[in-house]
């Protein structure tokens, strides 16, 4: 039968899920150093959006994203960290009570928190694939995600689906180490790689 040819959606489906495993492990081993998990995040975007594609190798496309896009991945981890930890400064400031939200200041944190999540759906995924200064990548990345907002928050579920996996039986812990990082990448670039695509014709265009 066709479906379980060299070239049929089977064996298709099985090399995918080999070489998600295999790009999970290099996401994992490149982010030990936990300075480098944004320069590894990005060539996990960069080289899923490739896989997709049907273009390059796994470990010469993942090592080629994390020597170019090393220096700007890894100022936008911190930034993105640091802006988070503001957050979580104003948070205890304020009380740290966000259930109430009876104060100004509760509903702008919750707002700023929200937005941080969202740029952060698109901001690794543009890094990995355009070539701009760090505040066009933010800027960007915060306009696709409301402008998509449907996709971004699916991005933002698959994203948190693994950790609430473990959460709610440590067996699932295998999975997320084959998984938990390139999948939710994978399911992510299905997402974006229409967009991107256009946007690619449009830069083409200029």
């Amino acid at each position: 039968m066709k479906i379980f040819e060299f070239d049929g959606p089977v064996f298709r489906f099985i090399s995918t899920l080999v070489d998600l495993i295999f790009l999970n492990i290099l996401i994992i081993i490149f982010s030990i150093p936990i300075i480098t998990i944004g320069a590894s995040f990005t060539a996990g975007h960069f080289t899923a959006l490739k896989m997709r594609r049907g273009e390059g190798t796994m470990v010469k496309t993942f090592w080629k994203s994390l020597k170019i896009n090393f220096v700007q991945s890894t100022i936008l981890e911190i930034v993105l960290v640091v802006l988070a930890v503001m957050t979580l400064f104003l948070v205890s400031a304020a009380g740290g009570d966000l259930e109430k939200m009876e104060s100004l200041i509760h509903l702008f944190i919750l707002f700023f928190w929200v937005c941080i999540f969202f740029t952060v759906m698109w901001a690794f995924p543009l890094q990995a694939r355009f070539i701009n200064p760090l505040l066009v990548t933010l800027r960007n990345a915060y306009g696709l995600s409301v402008r998509h907002m449907l996709r971004t928050i699916y991005m933002l579920i698959v994203y948190l689906l693994p950790i609430v996996l473990v959460v709610l039986n440590v067996k699932f812990i295998s999975i997320v180490v084959l998984f938990g990082i390139s999948g939710p990448i994978y399911i992510s670039v299905l997402m974006y790689n229409k967009i991107f695509e256009k946007l690619e014709d449009d830069i083409k265009r200029v």
